[in-house]
């Protein structure tokens, strides 16, 4: 298995000034991480300040902010930390799952989730 790089396009709520960015397919990472000077230049709002807990242990404050995401044709708004220098930029489950879509690990592509889990 190897990693599933992807591209999304990424824009305030409000102006469609889409950015696009390469991601890491990560379904160990909750939220999806833009790097914050993008995030800065199209104008997105810090929303508040969240623990982030990196795969080395670590724990570190980031701001979070609320964007539209285009990912595979399918535009969903979703929360996105503000990446800073040497963080990982990676696609979070929350994106993926919202998008509807999951990771082949073994094609290493986005395929679509073939049924939404809803109790």
């Amino acid at each position: 298995m190897g990693e599933t790089v992807v591209n999304l396009k990424v824009s305030t709520l409000k102006d469609l000034n889409w950015q696009k960015v390469e991601v890491l397919a990560d379904m160990g990472a909750t939220y999806t991480t833009v790097p914050g000077k993008v995030l800065q230049q199209l104008g997105v709002e810090q929303a508040e300040k969240i623990h982030i807990k990196f795969a080395n242990g670590e724990v570190e404050e980031r701001y979070i902010g609320n964007v539209l995401i285009e990912l595979e044709g399918r535009i969903r708004a979703n929360p996105v930390i503000f990446g800073e220098k040497n963080d990982a930029l990676v696609l979070g489950l929350i994106t993926l799952e919202s998008c509807g879509l999951t990771v082949d690990t073994i094609n290493r592509k986005l395929v679509p989730l073939p049924e939404i889990h809803h109790y």
